[in-house]
């Protein structure tokens, strides 16, 4: 019970960790420098990330608690931002 409870969060915390860090890899690897921050919209959301839906952050300038899926079992993710697009 609790040991596979905790295998299963733990191992959707490491995969938001994942993608968090391949989107950013992808992100900047087409020069991509700022991306606008979405949630899921749902009750699950935490009060500090429901404040940055729609925010534009700077991938060199991480807001507290650090980029989408970073913090534990962040759910967020990082839209790209354009040149022109802001």
């Amino acid at each position: 019970g609790v040991t596979e409870s905790k295998a299963d969060f733990l191992a959707r915390d490491q995969t938001a960790k994942l993608n968090g860090e391949l989107t950013e890899l992808r992100q900047r690897s087409v020069g991509v420098s700022k991306y606008i921050w979405s949630t899921s919209l749902d009750e699950r959301v935490r009060p500090d990330h429901a404040e940055r839906e729609g925010e534009v952050f700077d991938w060199d300038s991480p807001p507290e608690g650090g980029h989408p899926g970073e913090d534990y079992n962040c759910r967020c993710v990082a839209i790209p931002v354009f040149d022109g697009e802001e």
